[in-house]
């Protein structure tokens, strides 16, 4: 039997495959993030940005299925290491703020260039801007917060007054899961 679909054109097609390899690759970037967090003894870090990277798997799931919802394959991108040397906390929400940024810049780019191409999937689109926003203003806010810490034990204290007072001395999940 086959499935009826409301086909998309190829332009459409190719800006949403950039999107899913986006997310993707956000995902894998802050699992590598939450990696140097634990390395470095930033415990809780490690786990808000293992939370992040999960969320970013959601995303691109998002993508998934509204890709197969209009009927087709959906494709995984490869993705390539980050090149990061992150020792501090400070440095990961810089970074953090940096990637949210750049991420934003390019949904708004291809949300703009998919008005013309599918008013549906700009439709769709728009989710991302509003949870882009979100991002933005979350890392601007958690680096207001760690800014003012100078060395790494100031950074460790900022740590469990941002991700959570409780004593936790070792990460409680996985990094990868």
């Amino acid at each position: 039997m086959k499935k009826l679909t409301y086909p998309l054109k190829e332009e459409a097609l190719s800006l949403l495959e950039e999107l899913l390899e986006l997310e993707f690759d956000q995902s894998y970037t802050w699992t590598y993030i939450a990696m140097c967090m634990q390395n470095n003894g930033y415990f809780r870090a490690a786990d808000y940005f293992s939370d992040e990277a999960k969320e970013e798997r959601g995303h691109a799931g998002k993508h998934i299925e509204y890709l197969l919802g209009r009927g087709y394959e959906a494709k995984l991108p490869k993705i390539v290491a980050p090149e990061l040397d992150l020792e501090d906390l400070k440095g990961a929400i810089k970074y953090g703020f940096e990637l949210e940024s750049e991420v934003t810049d390019k949904y708004v780019k291809i949300t703009r260039k998919m008005f013309d191409v599918d008013l549906i999937t700009y439709n769709f689109l728009l989710q991302f801007l509003t949870i882009q926003m979100d991002a933005v203003a979350k890392y601007s806010d958690l680096y207001s917060q760690i800014d003012s810490c100078k060395d790494a034990e100031a950074q460790k204290e900022m740590e469990k007054w941002i991700f959570g007072h409780e004593a936790q001395e070792q990460p409680v999940t996985p990094i990868v899961q």
